[in-house]
């Protein structure tokens, strides 16, 4: 976790969840702020630097990805949504539009702490993870995984949520084997919220969305049926 105070936003228009998660997050030292309001939402993040994005998707579905597409345009930080269930319908239109993960709203809060905790270790590259931390290249495509940065062919950084960048790293050190959703879960930052497997699928529809020519006939990570996916171009370490 960073020396600084986590800063966290928490974007609520229910009284008792807001109360629930400004108690936490006041115990566990975090900086954090909250809103019921989109525009002061988007000032705050404008104006100010957040670590975490904390979104109440009690909010109807379509506001919910309306709310993730706009954090997306102007920041990269991690955004959790809070749901009811392991199977509420706004989880993968909430993925689908931004979003990193998802906690339960009835969990415990000792339990919400330690998993928010771990995705914001896991996001801001953290953890302490015995692989080789050297940049890689493929296909033109530079990733850097100890600076969390990836460049495409031109030399452009391109801008990945933490989750796509770690499905990203994982694909590039097995490239040409196939990694099942259970080992691509396993090895993302998202997996410590308990996130469903099938939202792999959503953050690798994003990711190719940002790396591929043509993201409907992917050319560099390829689906391989009842298997997972693979990096189908060789990956080289820089030397």
């Amino acid at each position: 976790m960073p020396k600084r105070p986590v800063s966290v936003l928490v974007m609520t228009d229910d009284k008792n969840t807001r109360r629930g998660l400004m108690d936490l997050f006041a115990d566990a030292r975090f900086r954090a702020s909250c809103s019921n309001d989109v525009l002061a939402m988007q000032t705050l993040l404008n104006c100010r630097h957040f670590d975490l994005l904390i979104l109440d998707a009690k909010l109807r579905c379509r506001e919910c990805c309306a709310l993730c597409h706009l954090v997306r345009t102007i920041s990269n930080l991690v955004i959790v949504l809070v749901v009811e269930s392991h199977d509420d319908p706004v989880i993968l239109v909430g993925l689908n539009a931004g979003a990193d993960a998802y906690v339960l709203r009835n969990d415990r809060p000792i339990d919400m702490l330690a998993r928010l905790q771990c995705v914001l270790r896991r996001a801001m590259g953290t953890l302490i993870v015995p692989v080789d931390m050297q940049p890689m290249r493929f296909a033109g495509w530079r990733v850097d995984p100890r600076n969390r940065l990836l460049l495409d062919p031109k030399g452009t950084t391109v801008s990945l949520t933490a989750a796509e960048f770690d499905l990203l790293v994982a694909l590039a050190r097995n490239a040409g084997t196939v990694v099942s959703r259970k080992q691509l879960l396993a090895s993302t930052f998202f997996g410590v919220a308990r996130p469903v497997e099938r939202s792999i699928d959503v953050h690798i529809a994003r990711l190719r969305a940002k790396i591929e020519t043509d993201p409907r006939a992917p050319a560099l990570i390829k689906t391989v049926r009842l298997g997972g996916y693979l990096l189908a171009v060789p990956v080289d370490p820089e030397q």
